[in-house]
């Protein structure tokens, strides 16, 4: 939990890394902490929307069956460098090095990219399940 925090903290850096979030519609309505708890995370994803550096878009139920449904990736790219993967569980992450294995997973990730809402209409469905959990109200943007 304090290392998903502390990874927050790179986003407010004066030189943040860009970032493109992709989430399960799940993570919007599996109820974590309660109803206030909720409405915070939910509020914090719409600010964060809003960061130039950062890009969130909603991958609904109704696109359904997807290659990385059930677990959680990160594509990692620096210049220079060649891309890594990285899966993570609730139980231990693992790096992957291997560009055929990345390369494969990066093309599930481009294709998460196009099944997904588009970021505005991401921000929408967010703010809508955010009426959900009352007393709750969207920021306005």
């Amino acid at each position: 939990m304090k290392a998903r925090i502390d990874r927050q903290a790179l986003l407010d850096r004066p030189k943040p890394p860009r970032c493109w979030f992709i989430l399960d519609e799940a993570v919007l309505r599996c109820p974590v902490g309660g109803p206030e708890v909720m409405c915070d995370q939910l509020a914090s994803l719409i600010k964060r929307g809003t960061q130039s550096h950062v890009t969130i878009q909603v991958l609904p139920f109704t696109a359904g069956e997807h290659p990385e449904r059930g677990g959680s990736l990160t594509l990692f790219t620096i210049p220079g460098e060649p891309l890594v993967a990285y899966d993570e569980s609730s139980q231990s992450g693992t790096i992957i090095e291997d560009q055929e294995t990345v390369a494969r997973r990066r093309e599930n990730y481009d294709l998460l990219r196009a099944m997904a809402l588009s970021p505005r209409d991401s921000e929408a469905m967010i703010q809508a399940v955010m009426e959900d959990w009352t007393p709750c109200q969207p920021p306005r943007t």
